[in-house]
């Protein structure tokens, strides 16, 4: 959790930290809205302290 959402799952491994998001497309307009909402929500804000690096990554699901 952090103040501006939640994040949908966390990996700190070693000297890495991503950040991932997991979206369903349910149309043409949708795409690419996993990973705006990561930077939107700014949920990497609460890793920067540390000295890993942070990988954003979105995953995006059509719902057919």
């Amino acid at each position: 959790m952090t103040n501006k959402g939640r994040i949908d799952l966390v990996i700190n491994y070693e000297d890495r930290i991503y950040i991932i998001e997991f979206k369903v497309i349910k149309g043409e307009n949708e795409k690419h809205t996993a990973i705006k909402q990561i930077k939107e929500k700014r949920y990497f804000e609460k890793y920067q302290s540390e000295s890993n690096k942070i990988y954003l990554i979105g995953i995006e699901f059509d719902e057919k």
